[in-house]
């Protein structure tokens, strides 16, 4: 005999109805599971129901009076967490790109993602939902499920990624080091400190620090790091000096043959005189330490003090290239004290320089 059946959802409400073939003997269990089979439905969480009340699976449809144009309801009672719940089992073992779990779960449901996520109402490719889910994590291309039960906690993971730098470091790019943890704790950092990555080893300053092209070294190796790095990117290319400074000291350097122009009528260096104004002075700063090709900007040490503050902030971001050289002039001699690389220099020395003070 033939039924009707109308299917619901709990989430939406939605219901389309079909034809189904039954027989009066067949249990409630038996057509529910047909019905789940015909209709792709990935997930165990349904009942059928007759004029709104739930029908035992044990008992048989004849034992409800169902006949042949009876009306059933098949009731799915999934939702979203019923999903989060199936890929959560599938990311168990190992962390997956969205498209090997994609094919993992049609492996195991018989259905793809987007077809499961549409049964319950969620018009969502599977790479969005995942990063809407709390319970995920996606750290590049690869999903990790947050777990809970990992005696690995925030504060942990950044004494181990302290270790393994320490051990094998103490520079690495921050995938390799990511793969290490991973191969010594079987659980992604992304996982266990539930932010990506790079911004976990950002937020411990104290630990690491970031010298560029997606590197981290131990904050304690920073300056030797990043100098090493300035060296290795020098080796094979060609360096230009720069210069800001008054006119006669800036004449011996292009009479010497140093000072540039290039098409567009940039140069490589700056003459300053009493109405040249401080603005000025310190976009040319900024430029000429912006640029790649230059290796040394030469700077009067008195024009220097004139853009203390942003001197200091270049050297506070710990660049080496290109190297700050203040020099002084017959007006200005020279002073140690406001030289901004003498004072990093008195302090890797412990202020032991003769000169200071």
């Amino acid at each position: 005999m033939k039924v009707q059946v109308n299917l619901k959802t709990v989430g939406n409400g939605s219901t389309s109805k079909f034809e189904m073939s039954v027989n009066a003997t067949e249990s409630v269990g038996s057509v529910k599971e047909k019905v789940a089979a015909s209709q792709l439905i990935a997930f165990p969480e349904h009942h059928l129901a007759l004029k709104g009340e739930k029908m035992e699976e044990k008992k048989s449809l004849s034992e409800y009076g169902v006949s042949a144009g009876s009306e059933l309801e098949f009731v799915l009672e999934a939702t979203e967490k019923s999903v989060v719940k199936q890929l959560s089992e599938l990311l168990q073992s190992r962390d997956l790109t969205c498209d090997e779990l994609g094919l993992l779960y049609c492996y195991k449901h018989g259905v793809s993602t987007n077809q499961a996520l549409k049964t319950i109402g969620i018009d969502m490719k599977l790479a969005d939902f995942v990063k809407d889910q709390k319970e995920f994590v996606v750290e590049g291309k690869k999903v990790s499920v947050v777990r809970s039960d990992t005696a690995l906690k925030p504060v942990s993971v950044a004494q181990q990624l302290e270790t393994i730098l320490k051990e094998q470091g103490p520079t690495m790019d921050i995938t390799t080091l990511c793969s290490k943890f991973i191969q010594k704790f079987h659980v992604s950092v992304a996982s266990i400190v539930q932010m990506r990555p790079v911004e976990f080893i950002q937020q411990e300053k104290e630990k690491f620090a970031m010298i560029g092209d997606g590197l981290v070294t131990l904050k304690e190796c920073e300056a030797r790091e990043a100098a090493k790095k300035a060296m290795a990117k020098l080796k094979g290319m060609e360096m230009k000096m720069a210069m800001i400074a008054d006119e006669d000291m800036l004449a011996g350097f292009i009479l010497a043959g140093i000072g540039q122009r290039d098409g567009q009528g940039n140069t490589n260096f700056m003459a300053v005189n009493a109405s040249t104004r401080r603005a000025e002075i310190e976009a040319a700063f900024k430029q000429m330490t912006s640029r790649n090709d230059v290796g040394v900007v030469i700077i009067g040490q008195h024009i220097a003090d004139s853009i203390r503050h942003t001197v200091n902030e270049y050297q506070a971001e710990g660049k080496v290239i290109p190297t700050i050289l203040e020099v002084p002039n017959k007006d200005h001699p020279y002073n140690p004290n406001t030289d901004s690389v003498m004072q990093r220099v008195k302090v890797f020395m412990g202020g032991n320089i003769t000169g200071f003070d």
